[in-house]
């Protein structure tokens, strides 16, 4: 009798602790509160759940055993299944990425020596080529055009240099005006507009729209009394 009492309390005991961490300290007290009241108040019904719980508990640990184990067991044969068939993947994946890699870098320096070959022909042949992280572009024919360029702007700004040395050579000097300029009588037909073609030709011959306004105008002063 002392074996199967203290079997029984030791029983209590643990499901006691169970159900306390599983529920926590305040729902497991709330819990034996709740069977201390019923076992006062409704002895019977309290009585007729606890010797069912007596003759069921056995069959309803078998099977919580049983489900557990199998848990178990598929979830160690889930992991086992799929390490298996990962490696079976991996056996394909490294020669797959190996020659997906031999093949990036065929395409690669293919591509790279097409670019720097033709730009090379290109340039050679004239054309203006932009050169990509220093590979190809125009080189040397780029540097000649851009010296040609700037030999041909350097010409032009002395042509138009020279056109419009009169323009310059007109205002170029200071005009002296007096003190008190005279006083001018206004005549309808006294300014007259000086144009020389001739001087001007080489100026229109530049295709300016504003050819150098140089104009004269003659005018009789008044005459003081």
């Amino acid at each position: 009798m002392d074996i199967l009492r203290g079997l029984f309390v030791g029983a209590v005991q643990r499901g006691q602790t169970a159900v306390q961490s599983l529920l926590g300290r305040d729902r497991a007290d709330a819990l034996r509160r709740w069977f201390a009241a019923t076992a006062r108040d409704q002895p019977l019904l309290f009585g007729l759940v606890v010797t069912w719980l007596a003759f069921c508990a056995v069959p309803l640990a078998a099977f919580v055993g049983y489900v557990a184990l199998w848990a178990v067991v598929a979830f160690s044969v889930f992991w086992a299944i799929f390490l298996f068939w990962s490696g079976i993947g991996l056996l394909f994946l490294v020669p797959a990425l190996c020659v997906a890699t031999g093949f990036s870098v065929v395409v690669f320096v293919w591509a790279a020596t097409t670019y720097v070959v033709g730009a090379r022909v290109l340039a050679a042949a004239g054309f203006d080529v932009p050169s990509v992280f220093g590979l190809g572009g125009s080189g040397a024919s780029g540097s000649s055009n851009s010296n040609g360029n700037s030999n041909g702007n350097s010409s032009k700004g002395t042509s138009y240099g020279k056109v419009s040395s009169s323009w310059s050579s007109s205002y170029g000097k200071p005009s002296s005006q007096p003190d008190k300029p005279p006083s001018y009588a206004l005549h309808p037909v006294s300014a007259t507009k000086t144009f020389d073609p001739k001087e001007y030709s080489d100026f229109l011959s530049t295709g300016l729209d504003k050819p150098t306004p140089v104009e004269s105008l003659q005018a009789t002063p008044a005459s003081t009394k």
